[in-house]
């Protein structure tokens, strides 16, 4: 399966998401200059209403527009729920609403599309076509995503983008060596991309700019130059000098999270044996992975989830190594994180119609957060880790091909223990 990076900032789809702001002093002679300061507040700024609205060219009517704060959206049985939300029509959409203070959000164009903001008291305007989506307007958001709009950064995204479309363009996905060839194309294609934003953001982080910018940019960031360390000591100097935000603490969680999950990943190494975990089946029965492991010599368990393009991706593949191997004592143990019953059921009836999906699915109803994914430390989807039926740890991290090599291998090792038995 391919690897996409569509979408220079966060879209997760094949439309291309840029933030070009407004506010933002760029000179010819110097592109890469930063402006620290926000700018002056709009009119009505202090009455904090927001207002977006759109000016995107071809936009079709009936689609499904959210937008979500980081920060301050409600939820409803735990899920969060949107803060505004409409349906465009007559090609165009518009969301309004109050916030106390600047946070973070996300707007959501349909289904795949979404784009990330600093939402505060100002008026914006999503505008463009095709690929090219445009977010204007926000004192922070002018300044935080100001990186978007830097001549050498459209450049380099759009040469990327090209690229990778050269590089998926007739590609052979049952060709191993075809598709590795043209991941690793699409990985130095983004070099740039990433070299570009990273440097414009250490300016701001290590510069003079103003501790909101200075947050809301280190949450924008994941240069691993910076380590988990390193990044709680930065939000405990903003916090002296902004007091307690919800922001800050939603940010310790995280970097506590992934300390916590960083550890279990080194327990859990090749070669250290497995820990248990439970999930139910669609009927609601708990199933153990050790009852699991009892009953066969090699268990694949993958976490996946309805929403994960790449893990869906994998099922042919998995589905195949199942009908050669589970005669033999293989067996996947898949874990999904859809806090969403009725899509992971959905999910599940589509993958079984395509494929025959029929290995043990089960469902941790508290998603990437539940007992389940933190066991095992995973921070992405898809999550595949390969225990061999004595309990010891073979493979992990595994991902396309490296799960049937690995699979493969240990199934080898079993037939030649049963012929020298």
């Amino acid at each position: 399966m391919t690897k996409s990076k569509t979408g220079f900032l966060t879209s997760i789809s094949k439309m291309t998401v840029l933030l070009l702001m407004v506010g933002l002093s760029i000179s010819n002679r110097d592109a890469g200059a930063v402006t620290t300061a926000p700018a002056k507040p709009h009119v009505g700024a202090t009455e904090s209403r927001y207002r977006i609205d759109s000016q995107i060219s071809g936009l079709k009517d009936g689609i499904e527009v959210k937008l979500f704060l980081t920060d301050g959206s409600p939820e409803k049985n735990g899920k969060r729920e949107p803060a505004a939300t409409t349906i465009s029509a007559h090609g165009t959409f518009s969301l309004k609403g109050r916030v106390d203070q600047p946070v973070m959000g996300s707007l959501w164009i349909g289904p795949d599309n979404y784009i990330p903001m600093i939402i505060e008291p100002a008026r914006y305007t999503i505008k463009g076509s095709g690929d090219h989506i445009i977010a204007v307007g926000g004192r922070y958001n002018d300044v935080v995503y100001g990186y978007t709009r830097l001549p050498k950064y459209i450049v380099a995204a759009r040469r990327a983008e090209e690229r990778e479309k050269l590089a998926n363009t007739g590609l052979d996905e049952s060709n191993e060596a075809a598709v590795k060839a043209s991941n690793k194309a699409i990985d130095e294609a983004w070099v740039p991309v990433r070299k570009i934003k990273n440097g414009y953001q250490r300016q701001l982080l290590e510069g003079n700019a103003a501790v909101l910018v200075k947050l809301f940019t280190l949450a924008d960031n994941d240069d691993p130059s910076y380590s988990m360390t390193q990044r709680m000591a930065m939000l405990d100097t903003y916090a002296e000098k902004v007091g307690p935000r919800p922001q800050i603490a939603r940010m310790r969680r995280e970097l506590a999270l992934s300390q916590k999950l960083a550890l279990a990943r080194r327990a859990l190494a090749i070669g250290k044996p497995y820990k248990d975990i439970v999930a139910r089946d669609a009927e609601g029965n708990l199933r153990q992975l050790s009852d699991v492991l009892a009953h066969n010599k090699l268990v694949l368990v993958n976490f996946w989830a309805s929403w994960c393009g790449p893990c869906r991706a994998e099922f042919p593949r998995l589905a195949k190594l199942y009908r050669q191997f589970h005669g033999r004592g293989f067996e996947i143990y898949a874990v999904s994180l859809d806090e969403d019953r009725a899509q992971w059921l959905k999910a599940l009836k589509d993958e079984k119609t395509k494929i025959g999906v029929s290995w043990v699915n089960l469902r941790d109803d508290q998603g990437v957060a539940g007992m389940s994914a933190s066991t095992y430390g995973i921070r992405g989807l898809p999550g595949n880790i390969l225990i061999a039926g004595g309990g010891v740890i073979v493979g992990h991290d595994l991902y396309d091909w490296d799960i049937d090599h690995a699979v493969r291998a240990q199934m080898k090792k079993i037939v030649i223990v049963r012929k020298g038995t």
